[in-house]
């Protein structure tokens, strides 16, 4: 099974983002949950916004990223990921 890694840090993005605009092919957010994931995709230039579901198991999130991939090839992508925690 191929997974995806980060290819980027928190750290480069801040600085980044101090010293210009960044341009994401694409925005999602993510509503985590134990079961199930609600997820929202927006391409960067503000199309239309596509609603998604995606079960709880690490085989069905990879499939899911690697999908998000081809379908932004190019570019980054930001996410947005809300968990039951709440801010700490």
């Amino acid at each position: 099974m191929r997974f995806l890694k980060p290819v980027i840090k928190i750290s480069h993005l801040v600085a980044t983002m101090k010293n210009k605009a960044l341009h994401f092919a694409a925005f999602v957010g993510v509503d985590w949950a134990d079961k199930k994931h609600n997820v929202s995709i927006s391409s960067g230039d503000g199309g239309k916004l596509v609603h998604q579901v995606i079960t709880h198991t690490p085989e069905a999130l990879n499939e899911w990223l690697l999908s998000l991939r081809q379908q932004f090839p190019d570019g980054q992508i930001a996410l947005c990921l809300e968990n039951n925690q709440g801010a700490r």
